[in-house]
């Protein structure tokens, strides 16, 4: 029996995210995950909640081109202060207990 969850694969997780980019126009796609490198590469908009869940504590627009691909996506300086910033918000929510 096992103790934790199973992790995605890496090229499972891939192509999961290469099918969240290349989605239909108008169709909404709401993923969840702890990987802020990943919610900033496949994201349009980041929610960070409170450290209760309960609440969203901002609403952080992704505003890196439509067409990011793995290696591409997280190269330029956007990418960077996006993930910067989650991830203090994250820390400041985590003090707030």
């Amino acid at each position: 029996m096992l103790d934790a969850p199973l992790a995605v694969a890496a090229r499972t997780r891939a192509e999961l995210e290469n099918l969240i980019l290349r989605q239909r126009p108008g169709m909404t796609t709401l993923p969840v995950t702890h990987d802020i490198d990943e919610a900033v590469h496949v994201g349009k908009r980041m929610i960070v909640p409170s450290s209760s869940l309960t609440m969203a504590l901002e609403d952080l627009k992704i505003d890196l081109s439509a067409m990011r691909d793995r290696i591409g996506t997280r190269s330029p300086r956007g990418f960077a202060g996006l993930r910067g910033h989650g991830c203090a918000r994250i820390q400041r929510a985590k003090g707030a207990r």
